[in-house]
């Protein structure tokens, strides 16, 4: 009795080519509590959501502007708000993932 043994590797997907869709865009209905753009969603329900704005990452656990964030990095809401004042993001790190406001999204003057 001569078993070969074989190989078998599984492929992913049905073989032919999958059509892709863009992201659906987020609509915020809520001002970032760092920059005040209209980002957040879900009616400011969005834990862990990151602003695409200032970077700054929802984190509904704060109690003050001066706790330090466990989403982001110990950073304070007070810290941020003034790094996105001096350089338009929450932290420089992460300068690089910020855009301007959408028209949509400015915060009312």
């Amino acid at each position: 009795m001569n078993r070969e043994k074989k190989l078998f590797l599984p492929t992913a997907g049905s073989g032919a080519e999958e059509e892709r869709t863009a992201p659906q865009e987020v609509v915020g209905d809520v001002p970032c509590p760092c920059c005040g753009c209209l980002t957040i969603p879900n009616h400011g329900d969005a834990l862990a959501y990151i602003c695409p704005v200032c970077a700054w990452e929802v984190d509904l656990f704060l109690r003050s502007d001066g706790e330090p964030s466990d989403q982001n990095h110990g950073l304070t809401l007070a810290e941020a708000r003034k790094n996105y004042a001096a350089m338009g993001a929450s932290d420089p790190r992460s300068k690089k993932f910020c855009r301007p406001p959408k028209d949509r999204e400015q915060p009312e003057r």
